[in-house]
């Protein structure tokens, strides 16, 4: 994963390396839940949606905040700024990994809710652009190796 290995580091990395898959756990609920969202739009309109559709037509309300609680309870909410300009780049890099390094997800799902990007709506356009499903299925995959 070379690119991923390049998003900025940050003080809270000591912490999330010692994140075990019970931790995570409560992250990893979400994933049936957007996948369904996902599957009802595109049965509904019988395609996958457009980036404008998807931000008008998928609804996060809920799902988002609980997302973020958990988020923030795990210590994924920080004050650091991570570089946005190439996360799209960074998803799809981190689809094709069979393995990804769990820090490097983390650092995603933290640069999806830095800074205002709550408030702002960016996070829920995130959500709805699939770009957290896709870290939240990486992280996944990060922690199957314990399973085994």
């Amino acid at each position: 994963m070379p690119q991923l290995q390049t998003i900025s580091k940050c003080e809270h990395e000591t912490h999330w390396a010692n994140l075990k898959r019970s931790d995570v756990e409560i992250l990893f609920k979400y994933i049936p839940l957007m996948e369904a969202e996902f599957q009802r739009g595109e049965k509904e309109l019988g395609k996958p949606l457009s980036t404008s559709a998807a931000a008008q037509y998928y609804d996060f309300t809920d799902l988002k905040w609980a997302l973020y609680k958990d988020m923030a309870f795990l210590g994924l909410v920080t004050a650091g700024e991570f570089d946005q300009a190439n996360l799209g780049k960074y998803v799809s890099e981190l689809e094709q990994e069979k393995n990804p390094d769990p820090i490097a997800c983390f650092r995603l799902l933290a640069t999806t809710v830095q800074g205002n990007n709550y408030p702002s709506g960016f996070f829920e356009y995130l959500i709805k652009l699939k770009y957290v499903l896709q870290i939240l299925q990486g992280l996944k995959r990060s922690f199957q190796a314990e399973l085994k």
